[in-house]
């Protein structure tokens, strides 16, 4: 009786070892999955750092952008205001100015012939140091479409004065002021 016992001890002992053995490479397997599911989330977290890094470094881009793009805009707005002030502080004398006199062989509008002596001395061929040319100097030269024909280029000033000024004496007025239409 004595060899049975023994005999299922040991199987009983085999049996024991055998789980154990079983159970600590199920444990084993276990944590090998459990620390490759933990790496995999790792490199998964990693990939999504660095997007969300290189977003981060394109949003900072873009506000540095828009902060230069605002500065020079405040630079700008500043160098207006002054302009206005300074011209706003400027105390213009109030002149009277009679209407040009008519010149001969230079139109019979008083108001275009004064834009067209003091532009071009009446010159349908003249040209200036920047290239514009006629007799009311159309900038570039290219735009006056005719050469030294007097009606196609009164035509041509007469349908600007009118087109951006309204009428001769409007660019008339114009010019008085800038010293240019």
């Amino acid at each position: 009786m004595k060899r049975v016992v023994i005999s299922l001890v040991a199987t009983l002992l085999g049996l024991i070892i055998g789980y154990s053995g079983y159970t600590f490479r199920a444990n084993q397997l276990r944590l090998k999955l459990e620390l490759h599911h933990t790496q995999q989330q790792k490199l998964e977290l990693d990939i999504k750092a660095k997007e969300l890094d290189t977003k981060l470094q394109e949003k900072l881009k873009e506000t540095d952008d828009l902060k230069k793009q605002n500065d020079d805009l405040q630079i700008q707005l500043q160098a207006k205001k002054q302009q206005q002030a300074i011209v706003a502080s400027v105390k213009r004398p109030v002149t009277v100015v009679e209407a040009p006199r008519i010149v001969a062989n230079c139109g019979d509008n008083q108001y275009a012939q004064y834009i067209y002596q003091h532009e071009s001395g009446c010159n349908l061929n003249a040209i200036n140091s920047i290239g514009c040319r006629g007799i009311g100097q159309a900038c570039p030269g290219s735009k006056l479409p005719c050469g030294a024909d007097y009606a196609c280029q009164n035509a041509f000033f007469t349908n600007y004065a009118i087109s951006r000024y309204g009428s001769w004496y409007n660019a008339y007025q114009v010019w008085l002021v800038q010293h240019w239409w």
